[in-house]
């Protein structure tokens, strides 16, 4: 009996052990659920953020693809028009996924929109002042690389800076270029150390393809 009673008292123990592994489980599955419904709505408002609308032009074909990670990421590109000849586009990449990075993403995007409206003087400052933003919202924590241009019709001038990004290739029958001056990152300094601004003619057939890192770092089995 004395036998019986121990293996009997193990025996409900480990039934007790085990409806307590099964509770916690059910816990842990339905929080799991609770966080991928959470990043699905998340994924679903940053390609909610992106522009609706393309600009148009009949000298201009401009073609857009963005295909978000298991994650949500800080990827986003934007158009803005300035006036009747000229027009904006930047492409920016944020350190890090999840939340957080979103949450900067539509930081940076606002701050980079009202800036654009109040037409600064120079790039210089048009930098500094986003290297400016991005520190007060990350303390030094997170970065981000920016690629942004003004393009010109009636010049088929472009300026741009590069601000760590990927550098996009322009490419026409001149051959092939990165679009790489410009500066270092935002968010890593109190001040960006120089600004340099790139400057290119667009000649008829002239293709740009700018891309963030979540293409450079895809790879096959080949590397």
């Amino acid at each position: 009996l004395k036998r019986f009673g121990k293996v009997f008292e193990q025996s409900y123990t480990r039934f007790l052990d085990l409806q307590k592994a099964e509770a916690q489980n059910k816990i842990i599955q339905a929080e799991n659920e609770r966080k991928s419904k959470e990043l699905d709505e998340a994924r679903e408002l940053q390609l909610a953020m992106l522009p609706k609308q393309i600009p148009l032009h009949p000298k201009l074909e401009i073609k857009v693809y963005m295909q978000t990670a298991t994650e949500v990421g800080g990827d986003y590109y934007d158009f803005i028009k300035l006036s009747e000849d000229e027009m904006f586009f930047c492409i920016f990449d944020i350190s890090g996924k999840g939340i957080a990075a979103e949450i900067l993403m539509a930081n940076f995007q606002a701050q980079i929109r009202e800036l654009t409206k109040r037409n600064p003087v120079t790039i210089e400052e048009y930098m500094q002042e986003l290297n400016k933003g991005v520190l007060m919202s990350t303390k030094g924590e997170k970065f981000i690389t920016l690629f942004l241009g003004k393009y010109n019709r009636k010049t088929r001038l472009l300026k741009y800076v590069n601000s760590g990004h990927n550098p996009p290739i322009l490419v026409n029958t001149n051959g092939a270029k990165f679009l790489d001056k410009g500066t270092t990152i935002l968010g890593m300094f109190n001040e960006l150390p120089s600004v340099k601004m790139g400057q290119v003619p667009i000649i008829e057939d002239t293709a740009i393809i700018c891309f963030t890192d979540g293409l450079t770092d895809v790879v096959n089995e080949d590397n």
